[in-house]
């Protein structure tokens, strides 16, 4: 078997087995909050970022917070190479898919050395980056062996750098480094995407957005509906939750931030259904064309009262804090295994509590809660 032919292999072996997984979380969460090994494992290595985004829900102004501590280590501190490598070393074991974002990833000394690790033990593995540094690190990357890069763009340069800071350049850089040693190597990996997040600032542009998608020799365009909070009670939290948690550190940007009504939002999202067919375009989360009204302007929409991450996926934070999102965390390494936290007493508390009571506030208008009846939603990986 030659390594495409080995690649294919292993990457259907994965999307088969995230399929089942989450085919049978679709439809079996028992009382007692036992759930199968996770089928995605995010990875954090750090929080630190090279830019300060407008649209960002960890920074600016226009942030809810709501946080409290754990009662030991500062959770904002980051492990060191060799705890990483044990950790992930630990989560293989589950066989999932990977995902490594951050803050910005690239701005950790600890990313190869992660990657080496997932792609030694076979794992797939896609990293989310702003795209600043990619062309420094590229070769690193490749010869690492990462599955699919992941760069956010807001739009054509000029909106870009509106939103994100002067970033523009660097990332167009980074994106034709990548493919310049992809074709002098002969890879077919790692594949490019772009991810567009969107806002009253880049509403307008959509259109032009995937057009700079072909520019850049992409032919893969998400579009992110925003993550946000409707008011500052929706990221108020209950006692009962946070005694569920080892620490959390919630936030969203205000609702009435987002300068956009969801009318807006629908008449774009339409003219992009005649866009470029060279260029796939999908979105993210899965919001049906009749309910994104309902999700930008109704907090009471009658979306289903139900997010499956708890029972899908584990999130690790940079002090090895773990989790089934970022900022609600149930356990901490190397006080616990992954598998000793996924199917713990605080883990499975949680899925009970979200089994019979649904959402908490701040969940509201997240991108990992479900907006459809429950599905598989299985072969699609990050």
């Amino acid at each position: 078997m030659n390594v495409s032919e080995y690649d294919l292999a292993k990457n259907l072996t994965t999307g088969v087995r995230r399929l089942w997984r989450n085919a049978l979380t679709a439809s079996y969460r028992p009382r007692s909050g036992w759930s199968p090994a996770p089928s995605l494992v995010v990875l954090r290595p750090t929080l630190r970022c090279n830019l300060s985004c407008q649209i960002c829900y960890d920074r600016g102004e226009n942030v809810i917070r709501e946080s409290w501590a754990s009662p030991g280590a500062d959770p904002a501190s980051e492990l060191s190479e060799s705890a990483w490598v044990e950790l992930v070393s630990e989560l293989t074991r589950f066989r999932p898919t990977f995902y490594i974002t951050g803050g910005e990833p690239l701005l950790a000394s600890t990313l190869i050395p992660i990657l080496q690790v997932l792609k030694q033990k076979g794992c797939y593995v896609s990293l989310n980056t702003n795209g600043v540094l990619l062309e420094k690190r590229a070769e690193a990357l490749l010869d690492a062996g990462v599955d699919k890069i992941i760069v956010s763009l807001d739009g054509p340069p000029e909106t870009h750098d509106a939103v994100r800071g002067e970033s523009f350049e660097a990332l167009a850089r980074g994106i034709r480094k990548v493919q310049e040693l992809k074709r002098a190597r002969g890879l077919r990996r790692p594949v490019l995407r772009l991810q567009c997040v969107i806002s009253h600032l880049n509403l307008n542009q959509l259109e032009e957005t995937v057009a700079e998608a072909r520019k850049l020799g992409c032919g893969e365009i998400r579009f992110q509906h925003p993550i946000f909070a409707f008011s500052s009670a929706a990221c108020r939290v209950s006692e009962e939750m946070k005694s569920m948690m080892t620490w959390a550190d919630l936030s969203r940007p205000r609702r009435e931030w987002l300068d956009l009504t969801g009318a807006q939002a629908l008449a774009e999202i339409n003219k992009l259904k005649r866009h470029d067919p060279q260029i796939k375009v999908a979105f993210e989360p899965d919001v049906k064309d009749t309910d994104i009204v309902g999700y930008y302007d109704d907090a009471q929409h009658a979306f289903p009262n139900l997010c499956l991450s708890p029972w899908r996926r584990m999130d690790v934070s940079p002090s090895g804090a773990m989790g089934p999102c970022q900022g609600m965390y149930v356990g901490q390494f190397p006080d616990s295994t992954p598998g000793a936290c996924w199917n713990g007493p605080a883990f499975r508390s949680l899925r009970r509590h979200m089994r019979d009571h649904g959402l908490f506030g701040v969940c509201n208008r997240c991108c990992h809660r479900e907006y459809c009846s429950p599905r598989m939603m299985g072969l699609a990986i990050s």
